[in-house]
């Protein structure tokens, strides 16, 4: 259990070491995909991440290794896609995924999503 932000997290932020490729989509990619600015004040405006407009905005929560999340990427390009994820190893396996196309609908947070869902 880690105590952050005073919510309890139950679960793995890491597993295996990650490999160079991995650890490389992480800190080149994860950056501009990055959620940093949000209050648990439900006043974000989920356009606000992106510099693009979209018909619309899909939340995803515990994406895993983020297959599904990066097949909706490229089916749905109208759409600004929100994915939490707090799992390192899982995130890097989707940025790795994603790096080739760098798709703009996509925003991350490494990172507990309730916080995350209560700025909404």
């Amino acid at each position: 259990m880690i105590k952050d932000k005073g919510w309890r997290f139950y679960g793995r932020r890491a597993g295996r070491k990650l490999n160079a490729q991995r650890q490389n989509a992480l800190e080149q990619y994860y950056p501009q995909l990055e959620i940093k600015d949000y209050n648990a004040d439900g006043t974000l405006d989920p356009a606000s991440l992106f510099s693009e407009p979209f018909d619309k905005f899909t939340l995803e929560i515990g994406f895993g290794n983020g297959e599904r999340l990066a097949e909706h990427l490229t089916r749905e390009p109208n759409t600004g896609f929100i994915g939490a994820e707090p799992f390192s190893n899982g995130i890097s396996a989707f940025l790795d995924e994603i790096q080739p196309s760098q798709p703009q609908n996509i925003r991350a947070l490494m990172d507990d999503a309730i916080p995350l869902v209560k700025s909404f």
